[in-house]
């Protein structure tokens, strides 16, 4: 996690989307995820999961501290060049994004301008 977020600080992109990794069924990664049981079942057939959760599995990186570096990772690349970004994504990646999203809307536009300059 830490490697990727030195990469991203060295490149600084103006936008980036985040996403958790997700295995597909039928594809070699999905296949080898299955057998080494690495799903978890209850979570398995989420749509879309890589957005906002995770369907892993992983010994020794546990689903909270997946979520929370997640959460984390575009305030770790922006905190130091562009803190004002760090924190509007700090808030975005939040537990609470949805709600922040609806009560920000109006804003939307401002707020993109001030977090990314587009």
């Amino acid at each position: 996690h830490m490697d990727s977020v030195r990469l991203a600080q060295r490149i600084l992109p103006d936008a980036f989307t985040l996403h958790i990794f997700e295995v597909y069924p039928g594809t070699v990664l999905g296949d080898i995820a299955v057998k080494e049981g690495l799903i978890d079942p209850e979570r398995e057939n989420t749509e879309f999961i890589g957005q906002t959760d995770t369907a892993l599995r992983l010994p020794g990186f546990p689903r909270a501290e997946i979520l929370r570096c997640f959460r984390l990772f575009p305030f770790r690349v922006y905190r130091k060049s562009a803190p004002f970004k760090a924190l509007m994504f700090y808030f975005y990646y939040s537990p609470y994004a949805s709600i922040l999203v609806k009560v920000f809307h109006p804003f939307k536009r401002i707020l993109r301008k001030l977090a990314m300059g587009v």
